[in-house]
């Protein structure tokens, strides 16, 4: 067995046996390290183990035991050992034939890894390796356990779609892209023909818009053909009532225009209103000049529709409502173009049945986010669900605030603001007037997160307060602030924010002599980032308990003189004692400091600790944030004589 194994290209598997209490080898397979904070004794573990020059491995181990013969496992366990999702790629799947005739065999008649290795090859997009191996993967595979997803070009890519179409009926994902109209329709027509009852996603797309008017021609799609079929990304052109059944539950209409081809995705939507649940239209820039033959639809009713995704101009969402019957408590969506014309009062085209705006209840939470360049997005909220969200460029500030306006309604009375350190209004000194609800009474909530570039978040702050306390019986003891300190920008710039913050409150509280009801602080080393996490309310955030734990352990008096109700948010008081021993072990005890590279210096509270922007040649601390923020030791007894208190 060791000579078989060491003969394959770095697939080396090592079992090590012990005893389990009450528990079967096959349900204490779990994944590691991510499963566990500390290593178990009393499972098997799947994990990668580094190699010299051929990349990491696949291994099996157990810590703390003794190794063990691998053959010496049933097939059953090697079998689950497999398919518990170790192997997903198709090279190592490949490689596992090459161990022993027993691992061949075995291998070969497991169909679950094969429906991996399929996908696998298929998503590399690697044609010469297709060609040579995607007909023998398939072959291998079966209908009881599908394969979830196969990408292809119908015009470059026709050698794949020839091997896969006999093996359709092993598909439950797939996604193609037609270059012509006659494309679309022979891969429906061989989709049906096919019979493909293990199908629950299907996507066709074109890259461009085609004339395709001759869709209504195909044989309609039976019920009983495509009972798994849940999800349908399709060319608005091409979706009717042929190609559309009664299971779908999720319907993206791509390139889509409302008046084209007699509203034909009217009747597709008819077929599967009792089920769908969630739609999505994305318009065509360039709709076709058609004239339709009927002059307006009667609106399509969709009980069941929870979810309305739409892509266009202002003309286009009238559009879609004009055409469909939803129900009050569904949440719209909207993306609108970049130099669509869009009316400020957006509110005006939204159906008057639609809850939150027009019927009860009405929004009460607004969560803005300034992106990247010039985007706004505007989350609208009642009672804690969700009914709208609405994204546009905005090109000024005086569009911006018009667009932001228009969402504060009398009724909200809780506003969050993030302002990403990609947005471009920071260089305008009257950026707080379009982020800063000035002449809004009834804010009970006011939630500022982001960047401080510029000192916007205090401009934006102090413009709050500042006009709420211009009012009779409206001042600052109504107000709840929730504040969120990142952490990305270094250590230093993160206590200069919250020193200020105490400042500012300070300031206000000794001119009104009121305090907050309540504050929230919230201090993370998470990065907010426009492509991959968006934060929208300072509950989005996840908080860092170490540093929550130093930020209370020196500036919780403080805070407590600001507000009836401090929170800083984080499990920190749960793990207080073990912070503060971390903090003396590694420190050496003494005064926190804190210090730039301009020698700066302020009083963390526990060890001596400099801040520098090199690198720290060895690892500090368990939760690796003294290197995250270039934090190294400082030596106790030359700076002893001075340390500042």
């Amino acid at each position: 067995m060791a000579d078989d194994a060491s003969s394959t290209d770095g697939t080396i598997m090592t079992l090590v046996d012990r005893r389990l209490s009450g528990k079967t080898l096959v349900d204490c397979i779990v994944p590691y390290p991510e499963a566990f904070p500390r290593p178990p004794t009393r499972e098997w573990l799947p994990a990668n183990v580094p190699v010299d020059f051929k990349g990491p491995i696949r291994t099996l181990y157990a810590p703390h035991d003794s190794p063990a013969q691998i053959h010496r496992l049933p097939s059953a366990v090697l079998a689950r050992v497999f398919t518990a999702g170790i192997f997903r790629e198709w090279r190592e799947i490949q490689s596992l034939t090459h161990v022993c005739r027993r691992w061949r065999k075995l291998v070969r008649a497991t169909p679950q890894l094969w429906a991996e290795a399929v996908a696998s090859l298929v998503q590399s997009g690697n044609e010469t390796s297709c060609a040579r191996y995607l007909q023998d993967f398939l072959s291998r595979t079966s209908e009881a356990h599908p394969i979830k997803r196969i990408p292809a070009l119908l015009h470059g890519q026709s050698a794949i779609w020839n091997c896969v179409v006999p093996h359709l009926s092993k598909v439950s994902s797939l996604s193609l892209v037609a270059s012509t109209a006659e494309e679309a329709m022979n891969m429906l027509r061989t989709i049906r023909l096919a019979h493909v009852r293990s199908l629950a996603s299907l996507e066709l797309v074109t890259y461009d818009r085609l004339q395709a008017s001759s869709f209504d021609k195909l044989f309609p799609w039976r019920e009983q053909e495509f009972p798994c079929l849940r999800e349908l990304k399709i060319s608005g052109v091409f979706f009717c009532h042929a190609n559309s059944v009664a299971s779908l539950r999720s319907v993206d209409l791509v390139a889509w225009s409302a008046t084209d081809y007699d509203y034909k995705y009217l009747d597709g939507l008819a077929r599967c209103a009792g089920s769908l649940e969630s739609l999505s239209l994305r318009a065509w820039y360039k709709p076709l000049e058609t004239t339709p033959r009927r002059t307006h639809p009667d609106p399509l009713p969709l009980p069941k529709v929870r979810r309305l995704s739409i892509t266009g101009d202002a003309k286009v969402v009238e559009e879609a409502f004009a055409s469909l019957a939803l129900t009050p408590i569904v949440h719209v969506s909207i993306t609108l173009w970049k130099k669509s014309f869009v009316p400020y009062t957006i509110l005006n085209i939204l159906p008057p049945y639609l809850a939150g705006f027009h019927a009860p209840p009405f929004i009460d939470t607004l969560r803005i986010r300034f992106d990247h360049s010039r985007h706004v997005t505007v989350r609208c909220s009642a009672r804690n669900e969700e009914r709208l969200t609405v994204n546009k460029c905005v090109g000024s500030l005086t569009a911006c605030r018009r667009f932001t306006q228009a969402f504060l309604l009398p009724s909200v009375t809780e506003l969050a603001i993030n302002v990403t350190s990609s947005c471009e209004f920071f260089t305008s000194p009257a950026a707080d007037c379009a982020f800063s609800p000035r002449d809004h009474l009834n804010l009970r909530r006011f939630e500022l997160l982001g960047s401080n570039r510029r000192n916007l978040k205090f401009r934006v702050l102090d413009s709050v307060l500042r006009h709420q306390v211009q009012y009779d019986g409206l001042t600052t003891e109504r107000l709840t602030l929730a504040w969120g300190i990142h952490l990305e920008h270094g250590v230093v710039a993160a206590v200069d924010e919250l020193e200020k913050l105490i400042e500012v409150l300070t300031t206000r509280i000794a001119s009104d002599g009121t305090q907050l009801a309540r504050l929230e602080i919230c201090v993370t080393t998470a990065m907010d980032l426009d492509r991959y996490r968006a934060y929208y309310a300072i509950r989005d955030l996840c908080p860092d308990r170490v540093w929550s734990r130093r930020v209370a352990r020196r500036f919780l008096p403080k805070l407590e003189l600001l507000a009836e109700d401090v929170v800083i948010l984080g499990d920190w008081e749960e793990y207080a004692e073990d912070i503060d021993e971390e903090d003396e072990a590694y420190c050496g005890g003494g005064v926190w400091r804190e210090a730039a590279v301009k020698d700066a210096s302020w009083d963390w509270g526990g060890g001596d600790v400099v801040a520098t922007r090199y690198t720290p040649d060895s690892h500090l601390c368990r939760d690796c944030d003294c290197q995250r923020f270039g934090v190294r030791d400082v030596d106790l007894e030359s700076e002893s004589e001075s340390d500042t208190d």
